[in-house]
């Protein structure tokens, strides 16, 4: 679908290990992990804690619509990233798959810098994944509950439903952030996959 699809690296394996690892730092001293790998401006425009724009992505857990323990925070962005990372790695191949990645994070820290609050939480690209996922199969089923079929459209609508409340309702700056992060990212899959296509 893309103009140039590319090899597949399957660089997924490379964000599920970083997932895991920073879970582990992460349970050793919870407040304090969330604290020196947050992202917030303040230390960033200080210009030695620079790590902040990628590292806030990795800290499980977090304020916003949902909240889950960082534990099952940690399973479900695994097994999002896994079903739907592997998909969408496949179809797009290694360079644009962490393009739309990469973007995801750019947008989600743009959002963060102009709501200036800290911002944690690794459900960022999760909300990317599954807008990606649900466009590019939107006829594919998942079974929630492992019982009940839902579409992946459906499912694409019921998060993009979620997100539109925590930004409007809640005001949460954690939803704002992966707002501003699926809009970079999804523009790119606009630009880059549905566009091309139609022409």
């Amino acid at each position: 679908m893309f103009r140039s699809r590319g090899e597949n690296l399957h660089s997924i394996y490379v964000l599920l290990f970083l997932n895991l690892a920073f879970f582990l730092f992460q349970v050793q001293d919870p407040r304090r992990y969330a604290q020196f790998f947050c992202f917030d401006r303040a230390a960033i425009l200080e210009g030695h804690q620079w790590w902040r724009l990628f590292t806030f992505q990795f800290v499980q857990g977090g304020t916003g619509l949902f909240f889950m323990s960082p534990t099952v925070m940690v399973f479900l962005n695994c097994l999002f990233l896994y079903l739907l990372g592997s998909m969408v790695e496949d179809e797009w191949g290694t360079g644009h798959f962490l393009t739309f990645y990469l973007l995801s994070v750019a947008g989600s820290a743009a959002a963060g810098f102009v709501v200036n609050q800290p911002i944690l939480g690794s459900f960022f690209l999760s909300y990317s994944l599954v807008f990606a996922y649900s466009t590019l199969y939107p006829d594919s089923v998942f079974y929630l509950f492992f019982v009940i079929p839902i579409r992946a459209w459906m499912f694409g609508w019921v998060a993009f439903i979620a997100l539109l409340t925590g930004v409007l309702y809640l005001g949460s700056a954690n939803s704002i952030s992966a707002m501003g992060g699926e809009l970079l990212s999804y523009a790119y899959f606009w630009l880059e996959c549905l566009l091309p296509a139609r022409r």
